[in-house]
């Protein structure tokens, strides 16, 4: 696997590993209903998209040419890639790292993804999260994890949190 380098402020590095984590320790609250309004609207606004499958080594990837800008949403991992310009992204969950986050006082909350693609191709990816709504309103706790392929861990603060993903912009 070519080595990922970090994430560039203009959009996701070529390869990135990256998928939401959870805190228990933060203490911040967040308007319930707007988010879900917010969630109501991205449904609304972004293109739905099934990619081409492939299975290697027992292990499935998915695979999608973005005809241009625009937010899409996978329909088989939830994943919604807000794109700056035609490209093909591959992609695949992986496992998360044995030890990891546990030492960064970190939990899994959703998903880790192995995503390929142009440089600055993504400008944002919502990630789906698996945290009840009910704890979303005590807590906003989640951040994003990005790990290169040398197993070197970022936190990344999001830039929003709806009942169902974490946004991140870098």
């Amino acid at each position: 696997l070519p080595r990922s380098e970090p994430l560039a402020t203009s959009g996701l590095s070529p390869s990135s590993n990256v998928g939401g984590t959870a805190e228990a320790s933060k203490d911040q609250t967040r308007d319930t209903e707007a988010e879900t309004s917010e969630t109501s609207e991205l449904k609304e606004s972004s293109s739905s998209f099934t990619p081409e499958m492939k299975t290697e080594y027992s292990r499935l990837s998915y695979r999608f040419k973005f005809p241009g800008p625009g937010v899409f949403q996978c329909t088989l991992t939830r994943l919604v890639f807000v794109m700056t310009q035609a490209a093909e992204v591959l992609y695949r969950t992986v496992v998360w790292p044995d030890g990891l986050l546990e030492s960064a006082g970190k939990t899994p909350a959703g998903m880790l993804f192995n995503i390929k693609c142009s440089e600055g191709a993504i400008s944002q990816l919502h990630l789906p999260h698996c945290e009840t709504k009910e704890a979303l309103c005590f807590n906003r706790f989640l951040s994003v994890a990005h790990i290169t392929d040398d197993d070197e861990m970022s936190i990344l603060e999001p830039t929003k949190i709806t009942d169902t993903h974490v946004l991140t912009s870098r």
